[in-house]
């Protein structure tokens, strides 16, 4: 029961801290560092932590995409994302985190999104 109760109280402080932030992000764009991404990177296309991360930031990319294409009426901004290559979209946040180290990986992706919206 006392556990029943400290998870409860756990999520909701979770909840809570994250309600008052203007958008959700989810997974292993928060917890990777530049830093991180770009040693796995230069580790190999197929080591786990460069699948994580490319994978990782095309997902992010693509609720991006779907969320402003529903909730826009212009789909200006996501006329580059559409046309975008992955390899490129992915290689443009390799770029950033070789010269951002300590910036967060959801950091980087965001960046991203803002260059091709023209933000």
């Amino acid at each position: 029961m006392k556990s029943r109760i400290l998870m409860t109280g756990i999520l909701f402080g979770l909840i809570h801290s994250e309600s008052t932030l203007s958008a959700m992000t989810y997974g292993a764009g928060l917890s990777m560092s530049c830093g991180e991404y770009v040693a796995a990177v230069k580790a190999g296309e197929f080591e786990p932590f460069t699948i994580l991360g490319n994978s990782w930031i095309l997902g992010y990319v693509s609720g991006y995409s779907a969320a402003t294409e529903i909730t826009q009426a212009s789909a200006q901004p996501l006329a580059k994302l559409k046309a975008s290559d992955p390899s490129a979209l992915t290689l443009w946040v390799q770029n950033y985190c070789t010269q951002n180290p300590l910036a967060q990986l959801h950091q980087a992706t965001i960046k991203l999104i803002r260059a091709l919206a023209g933000l």
